[in-house]
């Protein structure tokens, strides 16, 4: 960005003061070289410089264009005028790599006019070159070839340069290569099976399919990994290693690829210093409205000073999060109905030290406690609020003399102290802030919270930047009102033209109101640019991140997208269509993956992958347009457009069929007020399935995450006036999409507790007993079963000094993560490294251990049975997190009677994968259990039992019930 203190001057004030010809040394910086070169006519030893870079036809350049915005070609013709203007050897050589690249016919003229300044000096130029125009200037050419790598090497011709006609070549050239369409030949990436596929520039392309059939690999580990890979070499290599690629593409050709950006969904992520506002580039045109008031009122505030991510701008206390991490008091006390001896604090191993009954600052206290006759071994709750509040936040500063009896492995002693009572939490906050830094501080993170700095309020800024206002708000206040509010707010100054603040708007308004009006389309305007990134869907991150590019007006590039319709309802899907289109209209490519039926049917062009997930699938099913489609009744995606399948064939309304029978009891929430939520009182009914539905920014994860399921997890409530009926319940489960953390070791079996199993299949056999290895020694993370040279990683990583570290499959065991002694030990011919390396499909056939087969089946029920059981935990999407989740839970089940929470669980999921999916819901509801989910998908929500919809609208239009 511009700097805000010198506006791209680069020099302070009092260096520009300072003017030779009435300019400073900022616009003499300005000047282009053929500029430069009148300006500075008397100055010789100036002019000599400048007039070569003009001789080499780079009068264009400004003499102070940064030099990382040079193409290659200017970068290198500069390092020739350098070197001319160095003292004359007159027996100098010069070796050049292709330096007509990027010149134009003319300049190439000029650029031979240099060499012959050269050589006429009696120096010496080699060139590499294809350009026939320079190849018939040269004295001397030498052609090598007949071909390349191996087939080269030889030199074709050694002489005078033959006579050419290098201006029909020239014109030949320049039309070739061109294409309206991106070709990737030969894909084998993953599971891929040596596919061809075409996608038309220009156009809405969707990749559609079954779970697990390539259409990621296809999309994103090939078409988005290929041209981003291609884009980083034209940078340096200082620019490369910002990027952190890992290119896993494997392909025999591609054509027509070009820049692209991919938006994936990632719920809860991003810096906590990113918002709605930043990431979409709104907050920059409001930052540069306060700061043109703030001047008017004879403040001198940049528009950088308004921003809390520079240190012009930023709160001191908080360093311009907003917010400070403190201790949590329901992470300490975490049973209220216990006493503070009997269970209320938390073994957390940090609340632990402090909370000990036998340890000194529990002595400290019950010195308290005796002076001012409390009782301590009452219930938390049967405490004082004023008892509670000290016990967590200490007293006043009394020094109490305290007789502390402890005890160890080894002794108990008696030890005399004296001490100030300072609080549960004052002691983990002061613990936590000289740890900060520390690397194992996990059980601290663990009791901390996000709370309102008390120096800013939240706004994130100095206070004396609050003073600035615009129509009666600072631009605290005006960022955090909803998008829709906001929009409609400035939308009213237009009418107004008064005051000279609102004549300042006038300039800037219209732009703002441009960036907003996509994402007021995109259904979120609910949101408020102050709201942080971190806190979104990641179907809201990706929409935001979509509406900014809208605003970008950037041309020729590939917009890679993550099933953009999750999250939306009917009319957002329209919405999003439309600024699809538009992005298109510009001159882009649109590629998604995606299986929302209306979203399929606006698209252009169409690929279908499959036929199965896994090793079954990799192939192209079908790819043309919708037109075309329709001649192939075979496809899945025919049959989910002309809704041929016929769902009441299938086993998946039986709950609605039995729902009479069912026993249910109620439960649920009154006064729920959480977020947008309306003081509304909302009741289930155990032994259903159940849905909550309504259009994104509704209210539904408020209320079924953040009341209900935090109400029951803090047993106490939440949110809301009172919880009900959970007590029904043995266990309520929230399974969500928060993707797994951590490194390569954790993988699908070993996640979901399979690998246990398959280590003791292993340990059975006849090669292993023979060698003496146990069950333990069959973990890849085991010192006797990993291979040494990847750690049990099945890959190794390569750190590039200038790049980001690269991970290639381990040479030694291939991928196996094993040692050779441990792969030697073998079951129907396969080692435990190859059978890692199965999908769960693949693994219930070979596999006879019933146990082991159970849970397969598990597996396969809940929709991951394409994923291999050496999958990477970090290499999994937010979909197939969720449904590997779920599956751990089943396989620890012995019987029923739980409450199973789901945010968005057909996220992922083709048609026929939701289909599975509701007959495993029927089952947990058979089983006893009730499953309760948040959901946008027509076909899950038909299957439940009961649906409340939340809205109308989102955001502060929300928040009822429908």
């Amino acid at each position: 960005m511009l700097c805000g203190e010198c506006n791209g001057q680069r020099f302070n004030p009092s260096t520009l003061e300072v003017n030779y010809k009435d300019k400073s040394i900022a616009e003499i910086y300005e000047l282009s070289v053929d500029q430069a070169v009148s300006f500075f006519e008397h100055e010789r030893k100036i002019l000599v410089g400048i007039k070569t870079l003009q001789s080499i036809g780079l009068g264009y350049l400004t003499l102070g264009q940064s030099s990382t915005t040079l193409s290659g070609g200017e970068a290198q013709r500069i390092k020739m005028a350098n070197q001319l203007q160095k003292k004359e050897t007159g027996s100098t050589l010069y070796v050049i790599t292709e330096p007509s690249t990027g010149l134009h016919y003319q300049d190439v003229k000029t650029l031979l006019d240099l060499f012959n300044q050269i050589t006429e000096k009696g120096n010496t130029v080699i060139c590499i070159e294809q350009d026939e125009q320079i190849i018939q200037h040269s004295d001397w050419h030498l052609e090598l070839g007949p071909e390349s790598g191996k087939e080269g090497g030889n030199i074709v011709y050694e002489g005078v340069p033959k006579p050419s006609n290098f201006e029909t070549s020239v014109v030949t050239s320049n039309s070739s290569n061109r294409t309206n369409e991106i070709l990737l030949n030969g894909v084998e990436t993953h599971n891929l099976k040596n596919i061809n596929v075409r996608i038309p520039k220009n156009q809405i392309t969707v990749v559609t399919g079954l779970s697990g059939s390539g259409k990621s690999s296809l999309v994103y580990d090939t078409l988005f990994a290929e041209a981003n890979a291609r884009f980083s070499e034209s940078l340096t290599t200082y620019n490369r290693s910002l990027i952190h690629q890992n290119n896993e593409a494997i392909l025999a050709e591609s054509k027509g690829l070009g820049p692209s950006i991919a938006m994936r969904r990632k719920s809860g992520s991003g810096s906590n210093r990113s918002t709605v506002g930043t990431l979409s580039g709104m907050y920059d045109s409001i930052r540069l409205l306060y700061a043109r008031i703030g001047e008017q009122n004879g403040l001198n505030y940049s528009a950088q000073s308004f921003s809390f991510n520079h240190h012009s701008g930023a709160c001191v206390s908080c360093g311009g999060l907003g917010v400070q991490l403190k201790c949590d008091p329901d992470a300490v006390i975490v049973d209220r109905e216990a006493s503070l001896f009997e269970g209320a604090i938390s073994d957390n191993k940090a609340v632990n030290y402090y909370g000990d009954k036998h340890g000194q600052f529990i002595a400290t206290l019950q010195v308290l406690a005796h002076q001012n006759k409390w009782d301590l071994s009452l219930p938390w709750n049967g405490l004082t609020a004023e008892q509670q509040q000290v016990i967590l936040y200490g007293g006043d500063d009394t020094e109490w003399e305290v007789e502390w009896t402890y005890k160890t492995k080894s002794k108990t002693g008696t030890q005399q102290l004296k001490a100030k009572w300072l609080g549960l939490c004052n002691y983990l906050d002061d613990e936590f802030q000289r740890r900060l830094t520390a690397k194992n501080k996990q059980a601290l993170d663990a009791v901390m919270h996000e709370v309102k700095c008390p120096s800013c309020e939240g706004s994130r800024l100095k206070k004396e930047l609050l003073e600035t206002k615009f129509l009666g708000l600072n631009i605290h206040e005006l960022t955090e009102l909803p998008i829709a509010e906001c929009s409609n707010l400035l939308q009213e100054t237009i009418y107004f033209n008064t005051s000279p603040e609102e004549k300042i708007a006038q300039a800037i308004i219209p732009e703002v109101q441009r960036k907003i009006r996509p994402i007021l389309d995109l259904g979120l305007g609910h949101l408020s640019m102050n709201r942080s990134v971190k806190s979104l869907s990641g179907g809201e991150t990706q929409r935001i991140t979509l509406a900014g590019q809208f605003s970008a007006d950037l041309f020729g590039v590939t917009y890679v997208l993550d099933e953009p319709t999750i999250g939306l309802d009917a009319q957002q899907v329209e919405a999003l269509m439309n600024l699809l289109h538009g992005l298109v209209a510009k001159g882009n490519t649109i590629v998604a993956v995606e299986h929302d039926r209306q979203f399929i049917q606006s698209a252009d062009y169409i690929i279908e992958m499959g036929p199965n997930a896994g090793n079954a699938g990799g192939q192209v099913v079908f790819q043309g347009t919708r037109a075309a489609l329709s001649k192939h009744p075979e496809t899945l995606t025919h049959q989910l457009l002309a809704n041929t399948t016929d769902l009441q064939n299938e086993s998946t309304f039986a709950s609605r069929k039995n729902h009479d029978a069912l026993v249910s009891t109620p439960f649920g929430v009154t006064g729920a007020v959480q977020n947008n939520l309306k003081n509304i009182d909302v009741t289930f009914n155990s032994g259903q399935i159940i849905a909550v539905s309504g259009v994104s920014g509704s209210g539904k994860s408020s209320l079924v995450r953040d009341v209900l399921f935090e109400s029951h997890q803090k047993k106490r409530p939440v949110g809301c006036s009172s919880v009900f009926g959970m007590e029904q319940f043995d266990e309520v489960l929230l399974i969500d999409q928060k993707p797994f953390t951590g490194n390569s070791l954790s993988t699908t079996a070993s996640f979901t507790g399979i690998l246990d199993t398959i280590r003791g299949e292993f340990a059975n056999s006849s090669e292993a007993k023979k060698a003496g290895f146990k069950k333990a020694d069959f973990s890849y993370q085991s010192k006797k079963g990993k291979c040494g040279a990847c750690g049990g990683h099945g890959k190794q990583k390569t750190s590039l000094d200038f790049m980001g570290d690269v991970w290639t499959e381990c040479d030694v065991c291939n991928g196996k993560r094993y040692n050779s002694e441990i792969l030697v030990c073998k079951i129907n011919g396969k080692s435990i490294g190859e059978a890692l390396q199965m999908t769960v499909n693949e693994a219930f056939v070979f596999f006879e251990n019933n146990g082991l087969k159970s849970d397969l089946q598990l597996l396969k029920d809940v929709g991951v049975g394409h994923l291999q059981l050496g999958h990477s935990g970090n290499l999994l999407s937010g979909g197939e997190a969720q449904r590997l989740k779920l599956a751990k839970e089943l396989m620890s089940k012995t019987h029923g009677n739980s409450l199973y929470l789901f945010d968005e669980p057909s996220t992922g999921l083709h048609y026929l994968d939701v289909l599975r999916l509701i007959k495993l819901f029927n089952q947990l509801v058979k089983d006893g259990n009730t499953v309760l989910f948040i959901e946008h998908n027509s076909t899950l929500i038909d299957s439940a039992n009961g649906v409340i919809k939340l809205g109308p609208g989102s955001g502060i239009l929300g928040g009822e019930i429908v």
